[in-house]
C-alpha cells in the first residue's frame, strides 16, 4: 500500500513548506578546521559525522526526528526507518552503534507491533526516563487510511517494556481517526508521567497524559486528554516543554497566519489564562511566512521559540507571562541569514553559560546541508561560533537537514536529522580549541 507520508512528518510543522520552496541556492561550506566553537568533534564517527543505514534498499525512509542524551554520553536517535517502521538507533560516545542495545545498536518496530492493522509508523520524538527507559512519540497509520497517535516504551536494552500499555505501545485516538492526528513531542514529569503533545485533527492542539503504564491520567484534561482550537484554520504543533513549575508550553504554526504560535496549558490540560491574558501568543515576522519548531526556557524561566520567516533563522524570546521580550534582538524576535542563503531552524538548546544554539537546514534541497547558529544571551550572533556566528555541514551522504539538538557532556553539542534519506549526526564542540 501506498504510504501517505505528510510534509509535516519531515519537519514536524508547516515550515517544511518553506524549506522546499525558498532554499533554491547551495550554500558555502564551512571549513572543517575551526580553531574556535562550532568546529567538529573528529572523537565523533572518526570526522564528527555519523550515517546509518537499517536495511540495504531502505535507506531513503529514514531519518531522525528525536535525540535524546543520556547520563553516560550515549545518543538515543528516533525517527523513521526500513519500509516506514519507527526506528531507533543508540550511539556510543565515540559514534560507533551501541552493540548491547537492540541488534547492533538498531530497533526496529513493525507498525504492527504499535496497532492492528496498521501498515506503516513514525516516531516524532524520543525521552529517556529516570531508569533508563526509553519513550517514543508519533503516529502510525491503518489500513483504512486512519491515524493514530502513539507512545511506545523500550527497555533500557532495547526490548520493547511489556509493563507499558499492550507489548510496549499505546495508541491514541485524540479526536477523530480520519484526518491526520500525530504526536510530535514528549515529555518526562518528576512524578514520571508521561506528557505527550500533538495535533488533533489538523486543526487542535492536543495533549494527553499517561501515567507510569501507559494508562490515561485521569486528573488531566477530559480522561487524560485535551484539545484546544486556539485559533482559526489549520496548526500543527511542533514541540513542548514542561516548566520548573509543572505548566505546559507548546509551539506550533497556524497555517494561513504563517506565525509563530505559542501556548500555555496548566497542570491540569486547561489554557493559563495568566499566559498573554488568553493563554495564547501569536508572533508575526515582518520578513514573511514564519512557524515556531522548538523551545528552550532559560535559567530565569524566559521561553524561546525557534523556527523560520522568510527563509532565515528566526526565533523570539517571550517574558513569564507570555509577552515579547523586546530586550531581546529587535523588539523581542531575531532572523538571521545565512550568507543571503534561505534556511530553516528547526530546534534550539541553551548552554549552561545561556549561549542559545539553533539547528535546520539550508540550502537548495539536491545539496542542503545542517545548519547552526549561535547567538549571545542578548539575541547577538556570537562570532566565536564558526563563521560569523555560523556554521554549516556537508554530507557525503547526500543532502541534510538537521531536525534536532542534544547538549552532550563534555562542552559538546549533537544535531541529528537526514543525508540522503538516512540516520545522520553530527557533533560540535561548543568551545574554542
Amino acid at each position: 500500500m501506498k504510504s501517505k507520508r505528510r510534509p509535516q512528518l519531515i519537519a514536524r510543522s508547516a515550515s517544511t513548506l518553506l524549506l522546499a520552496t525558498l532554499l533554491g541556492l547551495v550554500m558555502p561550506v564551512s571549513p572543517s578546521a575551526l580553531i574556535g566553537s562550532g568546529r567538529l568533534d573528529p572523537s565523533f564517527g572518526g570526522d564528527g559525522r555519523v550515517i546509518t543505514t537499517f536495511e540495504t534498499g531502505s535507506e531513503h525512509d529514514s531519518f531522525v526526528s528525536g535525540l535524546a542524551a543520556q547520563a553516560d554520553g550515549k545518543l538515543v536517535a528516533a525517527g523513521t526507518a526500513a519500509f516506514y517502521m519507527v526506528g531507533l538507533a543508540r550511539y556510543e560516545v565515540d559514534g560507533s552503534l551501541d552493540a548491547s542495545f537492540g541488534v547492533n545498536g538498531k530497533v526496529i518496530t513493525d507498525a504492527q507491533d504499535v496497532c492492528v492493522r496498521c501498515f506503516e509508523a513514525h516516531a516524532l520524538d524520543v525521552a529517556i526516563q529516570a531508569d533508563g527507559k526509553i519513550v517514543a512519540v508519533g503516529y502510525a497509520v491503518r489500513d483504512d487510511d486512519n491515524f493514530y497517535s502513539f507512545v511506545t516504551r523500550y527497555n533500557p536494552d532495547g526490548s520493547p517494556d511489556g509493563s507499558f500499555g499492550t507489548n510496549g505501545a499505546v495508541v491514541t485516538n485524540l479526536a477523530r481517526a480520519d484526518a491526520g492526528e500525530e504526536f510530535s513531542a514528549v515529555a518526562i514529569r518528576s512524578d514520571g508521567r508521561i506528557l505527550a503533545a500533538g495535533t488533533a485533527i489538523q486543526r487542535r492542539f492536543a495533549l494527553a497524559r499517561y501515567d507510569t503504564f501507559g494508562d490515561p491520567d485521569a486528573s488531566f484534561g477530559e480522561a487524560g486528554k485535551t484539545t484546544a482550537s486556539l485559533v482559526k484554520g489549520d496548526k500543527y504543533l511542533s514541540d513542548m516543554l514542561i516548566q520548573p513549575n509543572g505548566k505546559i508550553v507548546v509551539a506550533g504554526s497556524p497555517f494561513l497566519l504563517r506565525a509563530f504560535l505559542i501556548a500555555r496549558y496548566r497542570q491540569d490540560g486547561t489554557l493559563d489564562t495568566s499566559f498573554s491574558g488568553d493563554g495564547i501568543q501569536i508572533t508575526n515576522f515582518a520578513e514573511g511566512p514564519a512557524g515556531a519548531n522548538g523551545l528552550a526556557i532559560q535559567a530565569d524561566g524566559r521561553i524561546l521559540a525557534a523556527g523560520g520567516a522568510g527563509g532565515r533563522f528566526a526565533v523570539a524570546r517571550y517574558r513569564r507571562h507570555g509577552r515579547l521580550d523586546v530586550s531581546f534582538g529587535d523588539d523581542g524576535k531575531i532572523t538571521t541569514r545565512f550568507w543571503s542563503r534561505p534556511a530553516v531552524a528547526f530546534a534550539v538548546v541553551i548552554q549552561l553559560n545561556g549561549k542559545i544554539v539553533m539547528a535546520g537546514g539550508g540550502g537548495r534541497l539536491a545539496r542542503s546541508k545542517f545548519a547552526l547558529a549561535r547567538y549571545w544571551p542578548g539575541g547577538k550572533l556570537d562570532p566565536t561560533f564558526g563563521r560569523g556566528g555560523r556554521v554549516t555541514t556537508q554530507f557525503a551522504a547526500g543532502p541534510a537537514t538537521a531536525f534536532t539538538l542534544a547538549r552532550v557532556t563534555g562542552g559538546k553539542i549533537a544535531a541529528a536529522g537526514e543525508a540522503g534519506g538516512r540516520f545522520a549526526l553530527a557533533r560540535y564542540f561548543l568551545h574554542p580549541a
